[in-house]
């Protein structure tokens, strides 16, 4: 068998309009790449400061419930303990009143 010869390659260092469109392409490419990760990860920063400030919303809420409720049972227990007190008052009153 003979020996395979690797034809000798000249590369011409030629750049023509073609070269030029597809290099700005590769570019545009690239940018627009970079730009939308860059995007993203300024849309998931807002979402997470969103996300913080919805949590300390709710936990404010939360806590403003907690004493309302505190509230209305120290209110219901108050009415509770006056209550017998006031039905002895108004029952006294009506046989006051009786001729």
């Amino acid at each position: 068998m003979g020996t395979i010869q690797v034809p000798d390659l000249k590369w011409e260092w030629r750049v023509g309009p073609q070269t030029l469109l597809s290099l700005l392409q590769l570019v545009a490419i690239v940018v627009a790449v970079i730009g939308g990760f860059l995007k993203m990860q300024a849309d998931l920063d807002s979402s997470s400061k969103t996300i913080s400030e919805l949590k300390s919303l709710v936990a404010t809420m939360q806590t403003s419930q907690f004493n309302q409720a505190e509230r209305v049972t120290r209110v219901e227990t108050k009415v509770d303990l006056i209550f017998p007190a006031l039905q002895r008052i108004e029952s006294r009153q009506l046989r006051e009143k009786e001729p």
